[in-house]
């Protein structure tokens, strides 16, 4: 009789575990450490149940117990019970109705797709299967565009590692590491009115008044105001705006400063 080695020690948890999975890793585990006998198969498999699964073994074994069960006999039970009883329509709808996210990489797709594509007994139609879905239902963009220039006989390995070629040439990452597949649309949009206040902010350096808290003065009430940027206008004919002011006493507020005078005549009482 063998001595099985210490190795990683095998959990079946019904609720986190498929016992199709652990069982094939079972049968692993016993020809890696050389598990022959019958009787030391039912130990280890024993150990490895769960305290949920093994109750239920205790339950399907009555009257007699699990330690006293033959082998084979205990791995029916528990397959008849746990085993996935999967009807082939059902399989092939969720896998004809599957598509890529944008999360998702092409290599992340391939993968998921052949998981779906585990029941469904396509047989030698398998690899066209996951080839078709693979191009068709990948997420609109550029790798889907280069993805349709394939030849209609091309293989599923060839149709992935063109898509992970673009995607490398699109992908873009971030300070922090995150990868992106594309500029967002709002991102452009930000860019695109971020240049057009560029483009504001350069003219109300050159006419202020055009801009007195964001709203532009039109042309004929600048020319009123007797700047010497505009040439043609006297100092003088701001007078009529100084008279108001000194009568009345009040002011229609500077613009530059914030003070209360009238934004073309200075503290001093110059007229600009």
């Amino acid at each position: 009789m063998a001595v099985a080695a210490a190795g990683p020690v095998l959990t079946f948890n019904p609720k986190e575990n498929e016992w199709e999975v652990f069982f094939k890793r079972l049968e692993q585990y016993f020809i890696v450490h050389g598990v022959t006998e019958e009787a030391d198969k039912r130990a280890h498999l024993l150990y490895s149940l769960s305290e949920e699964a093994y109750i239920l073994l205790e339950n399907l074994c009555m009257p007699q117990k699990p330690e006293e069960t033959p082998y084979q006999d205990i791995v029916q039970l528990l397959s008849n019970y746990y085993g996935k009883t999967a009807v082939v329509w059902v399989e092939r709808q969720k896998f004809y109705s599957a598509s890529k996210s944008g999360k998702e990489t092409a290599l992340e797709w391939s993968v998921r797709l052949k998981g779906l594509a585990r029941y469904c007994n396509f047989g030698q139609q398998l690899e066209s299967k996951l080839t078709d879905i693979f191009v068709t239902q990948f997420n609109p963009g550029k790798v889907r565009t280069e993805l349709f220039s394939l030849n209609e006989n091309t293989t599923l390995n060839n149709a992935v590692e063109k898509a992970k070629i673009i995607e490398a040439t699109l992908v873009i990452r971030d300070p922090v590491g995150e990868v992106k597949s594309e500029v967002l649309e709002s991102d452009v949009f930000r860019i695109t009115q971020n240049n057009s206040n560029v483009g504001a902010t350069a003219d109300q350096h050159q006419d202020p008044q055009r801009y007195h808290r964001g709203t532009a003065v039109p042309a004929a009430q600048r020319s009123q105001g007797g700047t010497r940027r505009s040439g043609g206008n006297s100092p003088n004919m701001a007078l009529p705006q100084l008279q108001q002011f000194t009568s009345s006493g009040r002011s229609p507020g500077c613009f530059r400063c914030g003070r209360n005078h009238n934004s073309n005549i200075t503290g001093i009482g110059r007229i600009i």
